[in-house]
């Protein structure tokens, strides 16, 4: 077992929390002492629906062996529609892209890539109306199509491989958050079933709804979602095969620049304090006591290296839990929310800048060590995995 030491370190690819679990009646009593804090405006029942409109983007990177994404960046108009009454929340998106991908290098061979994408998405399911979180799923059903041009082998001209077109439909998961009381909303789409690796984000705006009188609240506890995956676009896998000799191989990575690691744990039962660097200038860093075998989720901020640095997707983490030198049952953990968008200044309020894990009943009795570690796999190319 590691030793535990402060989260503030930030120099390591791991970060150790020391975390007391306090009996229910010495919360009650410390908490009775401090101000309550709001977690979020509970919405006031009404029975018409609200819809909101606005943009979203989807991105999707390359893979290995010379297999280039055909839908690169696409972009569209989407609409969700709330109803304050039911919960119930519903919505579609349409969109697409072209574009030209200019000297594309596979080994010795180049050429440019000339794509285009055109695709529309239906999806309904819930908002829990305390909290605002939107959980949708349904399908996205498309068409796509590639060819390739100025292909060379070497500098000198050559065939080019076959294209592609066709049709495509895949499940998807629209996740996200609405502030009834702002007027505005933003998530992630997910799609399953693709080899390549994507991303995507949305965001809208509509007519505020009213809401009550704020009520002191625990701040609620992340819930499952579903499994994220890669967003369905038609992809191109070019061979690049002149002639029957050929050998190709993927262009060489460069150096990588990212160092990741963890900057921070924040233990979340109630909103709870941060350091400095986070606006809690008043409370010590996990201050807030905790309750025993209370619903417990734990948030894992990601830093990216010495920047600023581009962000960098997928990347992922696991939460191992230890009790009197044993490590507890169900470590590691996953987060929920699988993998994120890393950003070089990751924002407190946005759930999806931070990994997010649920913690078992079992690991919120008494006095339990969280260690933290990012990237466990090093799936994602380092200065410096130690």
């Amino acid at each position: 077992m590691h030793q535990p030491r402060s989260s503030h370190g930030k120099t390591s690819r791991r970060t150790v929390l020391v975390v007391v679990v306090a009996a229910i009646s010495f919360v009650i009593i410390v908490l009775a002492t401090r101000p309550a804090t709001l977690a979020q405006e509970v919405i006031t029942a009404r029975q018409d629906a609200v819809t909101y409109t606005g943009a979203y983007e989807l991105w999707q990177d390359d893979g290995g062996s010379c297999s280039f994404s055909a839908s690169p960046y696409t972009t569209g108009a989407i609409e969700i529609t709330v109803d304050y009454a039911t919960g119930g929340a519903a919505g579609t998106f349409t969109g697409g892209g072209f574009g030209t991908r200019a000297n594309l290098r596979c080994g010795n061979v180049t050429g440019d890539m000339v794509w285009q994408q055109a695709y529309g998405g239906t999806f309904s399911g819930s908002m829990n109306l305390e909290t605002g979180e939107l959980l949708m799923s349904g399908t996205l059903s498309g068409q796509g199509n590639h060819h390739w041009e100025n292909c060379e082998d070497d500098g000198e001209p050559i065939s080019c491989p076959a294209g592609d077109s066709g049709s495509y439909s895949f499940p998807i998961d629209v996740l996200g958050d609405i502030n009834s009381g702002g007027g505005s909303g933003e998530g992630d789409i997910q799609v399953n079933n693709i080899g390549l690796a994507t991303y995507g984000i949305w965001d809208v705006t509509g007519a505020t709804v009213a809401t009550a009188t704020p009520t002191p609240t625990d701040t609620a506890t992340p819930t499952d979602t579903p499994t994220a995956t890669e967003v369905p676009v038609d992809t191109a896998t070019p061979t690049f095969t002149p002639t029957p000799t050929a050998t190709l191989s993927p262009t060489p990575t460069a150096t990588p620049r990212h160092d990741l690691t963890v900057d921070d744990i924040e233990v979340v039962q109630v909103v709870q304090c941060m350091d400095t660097s986070r606006g809690d200038a008043g409370c010590a860093d996990n201050s807030v006591p905790l309750v025993a075998l209370k619903e417990t989720a734990v948030r894992v901020y990601v830093a990216l290296g010495d920047g600023p640095l581009p962000t960098l997707s997928n990347v992922t983490a696991v939460l191992r839990g230890y009790s009197d030198g044993e490590e507890l049952p169900d470590s590691p953990l996953s987060p929920f929310n699988r993998a994120i968008r890393a950003k070089n200044v990751p924002q407190r309020d946005e759930t999806g800048d931070t990994l997010n894990f649920r913690l078992p009943a079992t690991w919120t009795i008494g006095t339990v060590t969280l260690e933290a570690h990012v990237n466990p796999n090093e799936t994602i190319p380092e200065q410096d995995y130690a």
